[in-house]
C-alpha cells in the first residue's frame, strides 16, 4: 500500500510540476489567446502559489488514497500582517512641557520603532483532516450534502487576531478551553496530540457548521450560511457564505467511488481483504502441515455415553 500511494503521488507531483494553463485545462481555446486572459491566468498562478494549493492538494489525495477520501478547504480570509515600522512618539507627556519645547525650537516627538498592523484579504487553500470533517450523513453524495461540520482547534491569541480583524465576534464568552477528546470526539486522539495535551497553552474547540438553517418545524430559513462555535457555548460568527463561487468551502476528493456513500473505498481497504485472505490460507496451510507431522489420536467412543467425563487423551 505504501508503495502504491508513493507511486501515485509522485505521478501527480509530475503532473503538477509542469505550466499551469488553467484555461487550456476547461478546454476554453476561443479566448486563451488574447492577452487579458494570459494576465489572469498568470495572476491564477501567484495565487495558488501563495495559497499553498498544490501542497495541500498533495496532503488532500495521499489521504484520500490511504481512507478513501480527502478534504480541502478554500476560504477568503482577513488576516493581520504585523511588520517593523517608524512611528513617531511624543517626547513629553505633559501638554504644557511640549508647548515651551516648540517654542523654544526643541523637538517635541522622536521616531520609535514599531510594530504597525496592517489588514489583508488572502486566499487560503488548506488539506483538512478526515477525522475532523462531518458531512451530511443523509448524502450519498459529498456536493448533494446539505451541510458540513469541521472541528479543529485554535490557540487563543488566534482566536483575538480574528476578532481584530473581523473575522470573528467577541471572544469574551467562550468559557475555559475544552479539548477534542474531552468531549468524546475519540478520532481526534492520535498519537502526535498525546503529547500536548499537557501543555499550558490555551487551546479552544472550534467547530464550523456550513450549510442551511432550517427551523424547529424543517422548514428553511436561510441557505449556505456560516456558524462558528467555540467550546460548544458561544457563537463567535454566523452569516451568509463569503465564498463568491455560492457554494460551501469544501473540496471532496474520492479516489474510488463506494455507490451510495459520501466515502469512498481506499486502497488499504482493497488490500486488506486480499490480505486477510492470504492469512487465512496461509494458516490453513500451516494447520495441515502441523497435523499431518503428529501422531493420530484415539478416544473410546464407548465411553461417551457414560456419565462420567473424558479423563485423558492418548495416542
Amino acid at each position: 500500500v505504501y508503495n502504491k500511494v508513493q507511486v501515485a503521488v509522485s505521478m501527480i507531483q509530475g503532473a503538477l510540476a509542469g505550466p499551469q494553463q488553467f484555461f487550456k485545462l476547461v478546454k476554453d481555446t476561443e479566448t486563451f489567446d488574447s492577452g487579458q486572459v494570459r494576465f489572469i491566468e498568470k495572476w491564477m498562478n501567484l495565487a495558488q502559489k501563495e495559497a499553498g494549493m498544490f501542497d495541500a492538494l498533495i496532503a488532500m489525495w495521499q489521504e484520500a488514497f490511504l481512507l478513501g477520501s480527502g478534504v480541502l478547504k478554500i476560504t477568503m480570509e482577513d488576516d493581520i500582517v504585523r511588520r517593523p515600522g517608524i512611528e513617531m512618539m511624543p517626547v513629553y507627556s505633559d501638554p504644557q512641557q511640549a508647548f515651551m519645547a516648540a517654542q523654544m525650537g526643541m523637538p517635541t516627538q522622536r521616531p520609535v520603532v514599531s510594530t504597525s498592523e496592517k489588514i489583508l484579504q488572502r486566499l487560503k487553500i488548506a488539506h483538512v483532516p478526515l477525522w475532523n470533517i462531518y458531512p451530511d450523513p443523509w448524502a450519498s453524495d459529498f456536493y448533494k450534502g446539505k451541510y458540513v461540520i469541521e472541528e479543529f482547534e485554535l490557540d487563543e491569541e488566534d482566536l483575538q487576531e480574528r476578532v481584530q480583524a473581523g473575522t470573528y465576534d467577541s471572544i469574551e464568552d467562550i468559557g475555559e478551553p475544552v479539548r477534542m477528546h474531552d468531549s468524546g470526539y475519540s478520532r481526534g486522539q492520535r498519537l502526535e496530540m498525546s503529547e500536548n495535551s499537557a501543555s499550558n497553552r490555551r487551546r479552544h474547540l472550534i467547530q464550523e457548521y456550513t450549510g442551511n438553517i432550517y427551523d424547529r418545524e424543517g422548514k428553511i430559513v436561510a441557505e449556505n450560511w456560516i456558524i462558528t462555535v467555540a467550546n460548544e457555548r458561544a457563537i463567535l460568527r454566523i452569516g451568509p457564505n463569503p465564498v463568491w463561487s455560492g457554494k460551501n468551502r469544501y473540496v471532496f476528493s474520492t479516489p474510488i467511488p463506494y455507490e451510495g456513500r459520501v466515502w469512498g473505498r481506499s486502497m488499504v481497504q482493497a488490500d486488506a481483504e486480499i490480505q486477510e485472505e492470504m492469512s487465512e490460507f496461509l494458516n490453513l496451510m500451516i494447520d495441515d502441515s502441523k497435523y499431518s507431522a503428529l501422531g493420530a489420536f484415539q478416544i473410546d467412543e464407548s465411553l461417551s455415553d457414560e456419565p462420567s467425563e473424558v479423563d485423558s487423551i492418548e495416542p
